[in-house]
Parts: structure tokens; C-alpha cells; sequence
């Protein structure tokens, strides 16, 4: 079966899978230990991307959760566009 996939989806897919190895293994921040990367959007012009996440814990734990990873956001986007190889990094 022959499937063709925008080219957005794949790199959408590496975002993705990317952002879940910083989580893991580079990030520091204690407050981005429970976070999951869900789904990744990104434009066709591959120029924005909507990162949806869920994070395991209470409200509280969820809110430190949203504003480190608001924090670290310059970091992410740079090592995505080092990694991949990209013109924009999203």
C-alpha cells in the first residue's frame, strides 16, 4: 500500500519524538518529569507547531508543569532545529 504523508506530518512525527527524548534526558527541571508530549501540529509552511501534552498529577502539579515548559520553550526550539536540520525551527 502506497501512502503518502505531507511532509508536515513527518516532521511533526521527529518534533515529537525529539521533544519526548529532551524531556527524559535533558531537561533538569523537576517540574517536566510528569509531562508526555501527546501530539504535534505543525503548518504546512512548517513554520508553527502546536505541541499538546498531558502531564500525570493535580492541578498545582500542572500549572509548575505549564510555566517550566513555557520556560524552557527558546531552548526546545533551538535543539529542534540543530537536530533536524530545518531552515525554520518551529
Amino acid at each position: 500500500m502506497n501512502m503518502h504523508y505531507k511532509r508536515s506530518d513527518r516532521v511533526a512525527a521527529l518534533i515529537q519524538e525529539e521533544i519526548g527524548k529532551m524531556l527524559l534526558t535533558e531537561m533538569k527541571d523537576p517540574d517536566v518529569s510528569q509531562v508526555t508530549v501527546t501530539k504535534v501540529q505543525v503548518t504546512d509552511d512548517l513554520r508553527y507547531a502546536k505541541v499538546y501534552y498531558s502531564v500525570l498529577g493535580d492541578d498545582d502539579k500542572k500549572q509548575a508543569s505549564k510555566k517550566a515548559l513555557q520556560r524552557s520553550q527558546g531552548f526546545v526550539r533551538s535543539a529542534i532545529g540543530r537536530r533536524l536540520k530545518i531552515r525554520f525551527a518551529p
